[in-house]
């Protein structure tokens, strides 16, 4: 088992197994059939149906918890559902009673997770019936999926932010230096769809601009190319990390994972979708660039945190958006394990200032941030064009940080996260950013040796 989740393991789960195996008990033996243990487990129902209802087996195992709203970005019908066991033959016993109540209740089941984390997305159904699912036998909680945000502000200064990184201080010198290209290095993008099609990508292995391929973990039937009414978040991100022109490692396998749906915002249940599929399909060396505004996380009712620290333990480099808000960037990672399992990314300007931004935009900023890289005027690609377009924001800043992740695994690909963040901070240029909010760290982004 995955170290992450013996940190958040419970023995509630161990009665809850216990409750399936007796209730399977009683009900052969009033019946007189005898059928091995898991045998008996499925032919029992964890619920019976009532009317349009949902009413379950009675067991003295602790009934799970239905969390409240805890903010009103939610997407309205759908729910997250944690399980309790952290095992593999008891979480399919519960995803197909999952299913056979949905079959009988007219909601559906989207997914259904066994390897990153435990537990199902659910949809088509409204709060009460979810509160009576979530006192199956097996269920830990279920809560409300959620809409999170793109760390992204357009504007349309000139380009600089590849020049910057390979320098120790100003002026430009209008060239970007590197002595490694990513090769061999994977880069997921969580993101909106990436337009493969760009020729900032490369559809050959083995040739300058990342090899693209992609897979998409919000299911409502869309796999192809970019929405057209969705912003090219994700295809700017990408060109920034591995594009061939604008891109900091320019020969790694670029994985677009798309976390958006195509008319809204990154989903909550998608993001851990996401990190489900890199659990048993990612290849290594490989860097995980999320550049997502994460609603704050609550270890205690949250998949996402066991997601996201399974994908860590398991030896990925996850880099992240510090945020645009101006706040503290330690409301989004809140527990110890979280923050070092995340490497946090602040932005500056084209002047070495800090990213100040206007009104309520800027930078995130405090102790959870990890590093400084360049996020106002970023330029990078859109679409199919290869016409440059100016980005702002630590989306953007972020993207830098995790090609730079890649050359480093390109130098040592046998690396542990906790190495490959040890020598960006090693390499990093420091004291060189001016108006830095005090408990942030003053520390650019440096990519060569």
């Amino acid at each position: 088992m995955p170290a992450h989740l013996h940190r958040k393991m419970r023995f509630r789960h161990i009665r809850s197994a216990q409750c399936l195996l007796d209730s399977s008990r009683r009900r052969d033996e009033r019946v007189g059939v005898i059928h091995t243990t898991r045998e008996r487990i499925m032919k029992r129902g964890m619920q019976q149906l009532i009317g349009t209802g949902l009413a379950f087996a009675a067991c003295n195992a602790t009934a799970g918890t239905f969390v409240e709203r805890q903010h009103e970005r939610v997407v309205e019908g759908r729910y997250i559902v944690a399980y309790e066991d952290q095992d593999v033959e008891i979480a399919d016993m519960i995803s197909q009673r999952l299913v056979d109540a949905s079959r009988a209740n007219g909601f559906r089941v989207e997914q259904t997770w066994k390897d990153a984390v435990y537990g199902a997305v659910i949809s088509g159904l409204d709060d009460e019936k979810a509160r009576q699912i979530a006192k199956m036998p097996g269920i830990d909680f279920v809560k409300n999926d959620t809409y999170m945000t793109l760390d992204a502000v357009q504007l349309s200064p000139p380009s600089w932010g590849l020049d910057r990184i390979d320098q120790r201080a100003l002026p430009l010198s209008n060239s970007y230096t590197y002595n490694y290209q990513g090769t061999g290095v994977s880069i997921y993008v969580f993101d909106t769809a990436i337009e493969g099609s760009n020729a900032e990508f490369d559809s050959a292995f083995g040739m300058i601009g990342g090899t693209i391929s992609r897979y998409s973990s919000v299911y409502d039937g869309y796999t192809g190319p970019p929405c057209t009414f969705v912003p090219a978040h994700g295809t700017n991100v990408a060109a920034i990390a591995a594009g061939r022109t604008f891109g900091v490692a320019k020969n790694v396998f670029v994985k677009g994972v798309r976390v958006t749906d195509c008319s809204s915002l990154p989903i909550e249940s998608a993001i851990i979708s996401g990190l489900n599929w890199v659990a048993v399909n990612g290849v290594q060396p490989a860097v995980i660039n999320i550049s997502i505004g994460i609603n704050p996380i609550d270890p205690a009712t949250s998949l996402l945190d066991d997601a996201l620290l399974g994908a860590y333990d398991a030896g990925y480099f996850i880099v992240k958006s510090a945020g645009n808000a101006s706040n503290d960037a330690c409301a989004y990672q809140p527990t110890p394990a979280l923050m070092n399992a995340l490497y946090t990314v602040g932005g500056t300007d084209v002047n070495d200032n800090f990213w100040i931004g206007t009104f309520s935009s800027g930078s995130g900023r405090g102790p959870c941030v990890d590093i400084l890289a360049p996020a106002v005027g970023v330029q990078s690609v859109s679409g199919t064009s290869t016409s440059p377009v100016s980005v702002t924001g630590t989306s953007f800043a972020a993207p830098h940080v995790s090609g730079a992740a890649a050359l480093i695994y390109s130098e040592f690909p046998s690396y542990t996260p906790a190495q490959v963040a040890t020598l960006l901070n090693a390499r990093a240029t420091t004291g060189a950013i001016g108006l830095v909010p005090s408990g942030t760290v003053n520390r650019l982004l440096y990519t060569l040796p």
